[in-house]
């Protein structure tokens, strides 16, 4: 397709795009309904222990078995189930105010009184800043690294000389550590650059 062609075909492809746009928002939402009503369904089964009747050793077994469901997906939507004294949690998951694992985490925290102020942050916050407040811990990110074998052995080796030098233990933390030091030095070699230059040397 030519650049003329591309540029004729715009608004036509613009409107597609809105179209599958609203489409698949929409299969989300349906999708998130389904959670909510997938997660009072667990918990009648989880309540009377009724796996037992299907041959299987646990609910988490039984939501592999039958469900295709991992057993950290499992446990989330029990644990969104078993809240039915919070009916705002639920309805507001039905609504698709977002997605099960954030309900998940105002599930282990929220009361009467403050469920509306938790299902607010459910929809202001991403979902690993709502994790952190819900834990009462920092937030965290997530990195993962493809290394070649010989950044590993040179990272596994700066790791160690860390924690064997009294620094910290968590890599996170090492990782901070090693990149704060390094920023430092840059900047103080770039001001005494400049200071070189401010003096014409």
């Amino acid at each position: 397709m030519t650049s003329a062609e591309t540029a004729q075909n715009a608004p036509a492809m613009h409107i597609r795009a809105r179209e599958l746009d609203l489409e698949l928002r929409g299969c989300v939402r349906e999708q998130i309904a389904l959670d909510a009503i997938i997660a009072v369904l667990l918990f009648a089964m989880q309540e009377h222990k009724l796996w037992r009747q299907l041959n299987c050793s646990s609910l988490t077994d039984y939501g592999r078995r039958f469900l295709g469901y991992s057993s950290t997906k499992t446990s989330d939507l029990l644990q969104i189930g078993r809240r039915k004294d919070l009916p705002e949690l639920i309805a507001a998951l039905e609504e698709g105010a977002f997605g099960y694992k954030v309900a998940s985490e105002i599930a282990r925290v929220a009361t009467h009184e403050d469920v509306q102020e938790w299902i607010q942050k459910g929809k202001d916050l991403r979902l690993t800043e709502l994790r952190a407040e819900a834990r009462g811990e920092d937030p965290k990110e997530r990195v993962v690294l493809d290394l070649l074998q010989e950044q590993f052995r040179v990272f596994d080796s700066g790791v160690e000389f860390v924690r064997k030098g009294g620094g910290p233990w968590e890599l996170g933390a090492i990782v901070a550590l090693v990149f704060a030091d390094f920023m430092e030095r840059h900047a103080q070699n770039k001001g005494g650059q400049s200071s070189e230059s401010d003096r014409g040397v």
